[in-house]
C-alpha cells in the first residue's frame, strides 16, 4: 500500500508543555520553562518518525505526551484524527504504547518476566491463563529471548541489559498498539548489543505495522532507524524532511552542526569544531525571537531580521522539506 493511501496515525498541532520554574509570593508562577513550544507534525501508519537534538530540548516531553504521562499546555494531539481526551485511558493505550530509556529503571524488580509482559493482558482482562501463558512465550520468542520458557520465572535482575530492553519491547507489543514511542530505547545498552536490538525493531515494525516515534540524539542512529527526522531545538522545530534528504541537504544552521559532529569512524580523519556558538540556552522564558540566535554562526552577516522578528515558522521549502529560519526562507543560506 501507498504512503498516500495509508491514513494518518498521530496528528499534532500547537503542542506546547510549559513547567513552572519560579513561583512567587502566594504560590503565583513567575517564570515557565518553555519544555515544548508550539510543536507541530504527523505520522501515518506504518511509519517512522525520528525527533532529535540535544538533551533538554523537549524530545522527551513531547513523547511523555503523546503516552498521556504529562498533559499538554496548550495545543493538540489526535490519534486516527480523534483528540486524544476523547479515548478512554484504557484503550488509548492499547493504541500507543512506550519504550523507555533506562531497561534497568522500567522493569519492576519484584515482578517476574511472565508477570511484566502480561501485566497489560491482565489489565485488560484479555485470554485465560493458559492464552496469556502463550502469548508471552510467542513474544519473548520473537524478540530473541531464548528459549522462553527458561526466563519466564525470572527475575529482571537476573537478564543483561540488552535482554531487560528486549523484555520491554515485549511489553509494548503484548496489545499489539499501532504506534510505540521509544526513548533512546537503546543508548544505556553496550554498542556490541545495540546494532542487535535496532535490527529487532525494524523487524517487529514489519511484522506488526508499527509506527514508532523514535527520540534520538544520534543521526546515524535515525538514518538506519526511520523515514523522516524531526530536528528540535529548545522547544522547537528547526527542520523537518525525509531522512536521506535531510542528512544530505541539511539547510537550518543546527541541522548543519548537528551533522558537524557526528563522529567519522576513521582513525585518520581530522575534523574541526562543529559550526555553532556558545552553549544551549536555559529555556526559561525565551525571548520571542529564533531560538537559535544566540548561536547561530550566520547571526552577524544576515543583519538584524532574526534578531528583531518572532521565531519563524516552519515553512516547506522544497518538496517534503520543511525549515524554520528566515535566511534559509529568503535563499541567502
Amino acid at each position: 500500500m501507498s504512503s498516500e493511501n495509508k491514513k494518518v496515525l498521530l496528528e499534532i498541532k500547537g503542542l506546547k508543555k510549559f513547567f513552572p520554574a519560579e513561583r512567587a509570593l502566594f504560590a503565583r508562577v513567575k517564570h515557565f520553562v518553555h519544555a515544548v513550544d508550539d510543536v507541530s507534525f504527523d505520522i501515518i501508519e506504518g511509519e517512522s518518525l525520528g525527533l532529535v537534538g540535544e538533551s533538554g530540548c523537549g524530545k522527551t516531553t513531547t513523547g511523555r505526551m503523546i503516552v498521556r504521562l504529562e498533559d499538554p499546555t496548550a495545543g493538540t494531539i489526535k490519534i486516527y484524527d480523534k483528540p486524544v481526551n476523547d479515548y478512554e485511558r484504557m484503550n488509548y493505550h492499547s493504541i500507543v504504547q512506550m519504550i523507555f530509556q533506562d531497561p534497568y529503571e522500567s522493569l519492576n524488580p519484584r515482578m517476574t518476566i511472565f508477570d511484566i509482559v502480561a501485566e497489560p493482558l491482565n489489565i485488560h482482562n484479555i485470554g485465560t491463563l493458559e492464552e496469556r501463558e502463550a502469548k508471552v512465550m510467542e513474544l519473548l520468542q520473537k524478540v530473541g529471548i531464548t528459549p522462553p520458557e527458561s526466563f519466564l520465572w525470572r527475575y529482571p535482575h537476573e537478564l543483561s541489559g540488552g535482554q531487560r530492553q528486549r523484555i520491554a519491547i515485549a511489553r509494548a507489543l503484548v496489545l499489539n498498539p499501532k504506534l510505540i514511542v521509544a526513548d533512546e530505547p537503546t543508548s544505556m545498552l553496550d554498542v556490541s548489543v545495540r546494532t542487535g536490538v535496532m535490527q529487532l525493531m525494524m523487524q517487529l515494525q514489519s511484522d506488526y505495522n508499527v509506527s514508532y516515534l523514535y527520540i534520538t540524539h544520534d543521526l546515524a542512529v535515525a538514518r538506519y532507524m526511520v523515514n523522516r527526522i524531526a530536528v528540535m531545538y529548545l522547544g522547537k522545530l528547526v527542520e523537518l524532511a525525509e531522512t536521506e534528504e535531510l542528512l544530505h541537504n541539511p539547510l537550518h544552521p543546527y541541522t548543519k552542526s548537528l551533522m558537524d559532529a557526528v563522529p567519522v569512524p576513521d582513525p585518520e580523519y581530522k575534523r574541526g569544531e562543529p559550526n555553532i556558538l556558545g552553549s544551549i540556552s536555559a529555556p526559561i522564558d525565551p525571548l520571542p525571537i529564533c531560538r537559535f540566535y544566540d548561536r547561530c554562526p550566520y547571526r552577524e552577516i544576515l543583519g538584524d531580521r532574526c534578531k528583531t522578528q518572532p521565531h519563524p515558522e516552519l515553512k516547506e521549502v522544497s518538496p517534503g522539506h520543511f525549515v524554520s529560519c528566515y535566511p534559509v526562507h529568503e535563499g541567502k543560506l
